[in-house]
């Protein structure tokens, strides 16, 4: 790896580490994980790559946001937590 990539890497680190510090001074340890963003996009990504013909919202209405009748499904995304959608995008099998 060239040096200045290194040297870039080795902000986005140092960057990583302020942010998760602020993170934890702000919100202590009840608060979300930064890491979890790119976790459960990595995740949506692979899972989504299985159904291309699909629009990102079908996908997540179809297989993620599980909606009963009359209900809808923006409540859902709102207040689902980011470890359950993790969890319900990767045992999803597509």
């Amino acid at each position: 790896m060239p040096p200045r990539y290194k040297n870039i890497t080795n902000i986005v680190q140092m960057v990583n580490v302020q942010l998760e510090k602020a993170m934890n001074k702000k919100y202590g340890k009840l608060g979300r994980d930064p890491k979890r963003i790119e976790r459960v996009c990595r995740t949506l990504c692979h899972k989504w790559m299985q159904r291309p013909d699909q629009r990102l919202g079908q996908f997540l209405l179809n297989y993620i946001f599980e909606v009963e009748d009359g209900e809808h499904a923006s409540c859902h995304m709102f207040y689902q937590e980011d470890d359950e959608t993790e969890k319900t995008l990767t045992d999803l099998e597509v």
